[in-house]
Order: C-alpha cells, then sequence, then structure tokens
C-alpha cells in the first residue's frame, strides 16, 4: 500500500493514495484528540477513557484516509500508557497504607533491574521483536486486533490469525518473511472476525523486523 505524507494539509497521520482505503481522518482526529485530552486530565469516573477503550476503538475505512499501521502504532503507544497508569492505581489502592512508603523506596531498584529474557524453542537465536510487536503477540486469543467498525464488512477469521500469532510466539523461525507475506485467512464478515488492514499492517511490520535481524 502506498502512503502519501500529508503534513502539509494538516493531517495528524501520512495517508495512503487516494485509491486505497485508510482510516477515516475526522474520526481519527477525534477519538486521539479525546485521548490525549483524557489522559492529560487524569480523568475519573464512568465517562474516562480507558485502555479498553482504545484497544477496541475502530474507525470507519475511507479512500486516501489516515494509514492504517501508522495510526495503530499511535493507539498501541496509548494504549501502553493508559494501561501503565491504570495499573499504577490499582497497586497503589491495594497496598495499604504503612507499606507505601517502602514501596517507593524501592522503585530505584526495580528500575535498575536487567529486563527479563524470552527464550524461545527455536534452533537458532530468538528473534527481538519490538515492544510494539510483542505486545501485539502477547494479548489473549481473540482479543489481538479489533474487529472491523462496519458490521457487513470483511475481517480475517480470528482463530487463523490467532494460530499464525501463536506460532510467531512459540517459534518465529518456523516462517520466513515469504512465507508470512503469502499467507491467506478464511474470511468472515464484521465483529466474528478481526479488521483486515489492522492485520495487514501488523504482519508487515513483523516482516519488516524479521528482515532486519537475518
Amino acid at each position: 500500500m502506498s502512503t502519501e505524507n500529508s503534513a502539509t494539509n494538516g493531517a495528524s497521520f501520512p495517508r495512503v493514495s487516494a485509491d486505497d482505503y485508510g482510516y477515516a481522518p475526522q474520526e481519527v482526529d477525534a477519538f486521539i484528540a479525546r485521548a490525549r485530552k483524557s489522559f492529560a486530565s487524569n480523568e475519573t469516573g464512568p465517562e474516562a477513557m480507558t485502555a479498553e477503550d482504545i484497544r477496541s476503538a475502530t474507525f470507519e475505512p475511507a479512500k486516501g484516509g489516515y494509514d492504517a499501521a501508522e495510526v495503530d502504532e499511535a493507539l498501541d503507544r496509548l494504549e501502553r500508557a493508559f494501561a501503565g497508569r491504570e495499573e499504577s492505581t490499582v497497586a497503589v489502592a491495594t497496598v495499604p497504607p504503612s507499606q507505601t512508603a517502602a514501596a517507593r523506596m524501592d522503585d530505584d531498584d526495580v528500575a535498575a533491574a536487567p529486563p527479563a529474557v524470552t527464550e524461545l524453542p527455536d534452533d537458532g537465536e530468538p528473534l527481538d521483536f519490538s515492544d510494539l510487536v510483542r505486545g501485539r503477540l502477547d494479548r489473549p486469543r481473540g482479543e489481538r486486533f479489533r474487529a472491523p467498525s462496519n458490521p457487513g464488512a470483511m475481517s480475517y477469521n480470528r482463530d487463523d490469525v490467532d494460530a499464525l500469532c501463536d506460532r510467531l510466539v512459540l517459534n518465529p523461525r518456523a516462517l520466513d518473511t515469504q512465507a508470512l507475506r503469502d499467507v491467506t485467512f478464511r474470511v468472515t464478515r464484521g465483529d466474528e472476525g478481526y479488521e483486515e488492514a489492522q492485520v495487514d499492517a501488523f504482519l508487515e511490520r513483523v516482516i519488516q523486523e524479521i528482515d532486519g535481524q537475518l
């Protein structure tokens, strides 16, 4: 899918070419603005935006719209920010007041600890996927991608996509980049499956990362 930079017309993300479908710009702009405002103001209550709201966001397809891969990367970053804040809030709320000071004193030790290394069952060196890719793969089956906003739109079979993601988690080198480019999924409709554009953009990101490590 070809893209055209839209910085000159004030858009937030690059657009796909006029003949391709992307995300509806007005919907994306409005959602991103609301998410950023909610995070900055630290909203609370039933109307506050959550990580789940960002994870389940959908946008109408539009010719010449925003590049889905670019938008999805931004949403993933926002989701991680909201999830981190929510986890911190829960952690503080569940620790007795007498222990919170001691917990804060350990923050530096936690930050200095080396990150965990996940060894994959692989004959070669494990692939070092980015946080963006790893975060998507680590999600539960059935929740790795969003459903299309249009209930009548074609979508990818969830079981097929999740099976491929499971293979990428367990043995990523079992699939070369050509196999990933040639992969096909059964199709379904609407929220019975995953949004095709988001899955395609994710697989292209995986291919780029694998190519960069070969």
